[in-house]
């Protein structure tokens, strides 16, 4: 994990400090691994860049390493006892005093073939790509102090989730599909130095910071996906699926044509640049 300090005290997330503290006071307590997912750690990088997030949100998402489910009830106890109030939902908790919203999604040990069961609700829920991310965190800080941290994937394991997250429940989780977009709509401004330095094999006659940022994605997206067959195989499903869509057009490229004010036929060379960049 990369430990560098950044300035979040603009950032969103410090509205919900006082439930972040004591969930990572519970965390330490249990001595467990932890990272932000969600549209929260995309909005941790975006502060990072000056770019204000598409859309906010109240949710805070949070990926804990745990070895069982009975751990894990252990571990909501102990958060019912810091403020954390439970819910329907078995992995969704609120926080007593303010508006904060919780979801624990629990990985490792816990899961089983990429999956993790809630037995009292017969509920299911998608892991895939976690454990892989756990290797790849990194970390900020909510206070100069350093008394706070918040581990976060890498942008390009945001979109990764992002994508997984809207191949399961699409056509309903259009806004994955808004947050996908904003994402590679940004990349370069992340990755814009690194090209220089990594990456002059982009700067060809065909060269544009749009098709450059999306070959490094792809690029980065490889460094992940190629530690998990069932990653590499589910990521590739899903792009190539979107960009083989073209008449009509896949939801995928509607939805980022739609947003861009761009046609079909500029997105499918984007995600195609992905794809170059995953398989070369």
């Amino acid at each position: 994990m990369s430990n560098t300090y950044k300035n979040l005290k603009h950032y969103a997330f410090t509205e919900h400090e006082a439930a972040f503290k004591a969930l990572t006071e519970v965390f330490r307590t249990f001595s467990i691994q932890y990272f932000l997912i969600g549209a929260q750690a995309r909005d941790v990088h975006f502060y990072q860049q000056g770019i204000k997030p598409s859309r906010g949100t109240r949710d805070i998402d949070f990926a804990v390493m745990m070895q069982d489910m009975t751990r894990y009830n252990e571990l909501k106890e102990a958060l019912n006892e810091k403020g954390f109030e439970n819910t329907k939902d078995p992995f969704r908790l609120n926080w007593s005093l303010g508006e904060t919203v919780i979801d624990l999604l629990p990985f490792g040990q816990i899961e089983e073939d990429y999956t993790v069961n809630f037995d009292e609700r017969d509920l299911e829920l998608s892991v895939l790509g976690y454990s892989e991310l756990n290797e790849e965190l990194q970390e900020f800080y909510l206070d100069e102090d350093k008394s706070v941290s918040i581990p976060v994937p890498p942008l390009h394991g945001i979109f990764l989730l992002k994508l997984l997250s809207w191949d399961d429940t699409k056509p309903d989780r259009n806004k994955d599909l808004k947050d996908l977009n904003q994402i590679l709509s940004n990349y370069w401004s992340f990755v814009e130095d690194e090209a220089y330095e990594k990456h002059l094999d982009l700067f060809d006659d065909n060269f544009t910071t749009e098709i450059a940022a999306a070959r490094i994605l792809g690029r980065h997206l490889k460094t992940t996906i190629q530690k998990s067959s069932s990653l590499q195989t589910n990521i590739l499903r899903i792009l190539e699926e979107q960009t083989d869509q073209v008449d009509p057009p896949g939801l995928m490229l509607q939805s980022f044509a739609s947003e861009n004010d761009t046609s079909i036929e500029e997105v499918k060379k984007l995600l195609d640049e992905i794809l170059k960049g995953i398989k070369e």
